[in-house]
């Protein structure tokens, strides 16, 4: 039960519930005459799942020495050190059953070669883990790209499943919904920066607090929430 924890079910279920309304209930509300095949979805819909389980995983994994400051109550600051072992490993083999059902997913669309997309996604979660994240600005963006990563799958599924033809309304929605996922969850993470600033600092994470100080980091939230509000206009 405590490792289920770390794969953070309930965000899980918005990303699964989001892909199944954008599927189903966005293309239907636009007359979008573009739905894939239910096993084709069902598979890109888990092995997505499985991909950002595992990116949960792995991230809590990395994110030990810092969380032991920010938060000492997180479930891997506090537990044995076979229990933070067998995390790794979980999320390794999350990771690694995303790629395999990536590949599966090349291969009932006839692009086997997709499949080298959930393997881009997984390396760029472990390097994001272990070394963008303290970066200024490149972990963040990182990792709001890799939030966005689905629905790009999704949109290069449709685009397969139409031979290419998908027409303009396709290509302006998902783009909405990329630059969305994107500016939002990049104003998420510069937030959580903010917060976990004592522990950033201890472990020498160069974030953009601790690089441009707070008030010139709430500016910049401010700037980002600002052409998201022009983005939904």
């Amino acid at each position: 039960m405590g490792l289920f924890k770390l794969i953070r079910p309930l965000n899980l279920a918005f990303l699964g519930i989001s892909l199944l309304l954008v599927h189903y209930f966005l293309m239907a509300a636009l007359a979008i005459d573009s739905l894939l095949p239910t096993a084709v979805f069902l598979t890109f819909l888990f092995s997505s799942l499985l991909m950002t389980a595992g990116g949960y995983v792995i991230n809590d994994y990395f994110d030990i020495e810092t969380d032991t400051i920010n938060k000492p109550k997180r479930l891997l600051t506090t537990a044995s050190p076979r229990q933070v072992k067998k995390a790794y490993y979980l999320g390794m083999i999350l990771l690694l059953a995303s790629v395999l059902l990536g590949f599966a997913l090349g291969y009932f669309v006839g692009r086997l070669s997709f499949g080298f997309s959930y393997l881009f996604a997984a390396m760029a979660l472990l390097v994001y883990s272990q070394k963008l994240k303290k970066q200024m600005l490149l972990g963040n963006i990182m990792v709001s790209i890799l939030t966005a990563y689905p629905y790009f799958l999704l949109f290069f599924l449709l685009l397969i499943h139409q031979n290419g033809q998908a027409n303009i309304l396709l290509h302006q929605v998902f783009l909405f919904l990329m630059i969305m996922s994107f500016l939002l969850n990049w104003i998420r993470e510069i937030i959580k920066d903010l917060e976990d600033m004592n522990g950033d600092y201890a472990t020498d994470h160069a974030t953009l607090p601790l690089q441009i100080g707070r008030k010139r980091t709430h500016f910049f939230i401010q700037t980002l929430i600002g052409i998201t509000i022009i983005v939904l206009e």
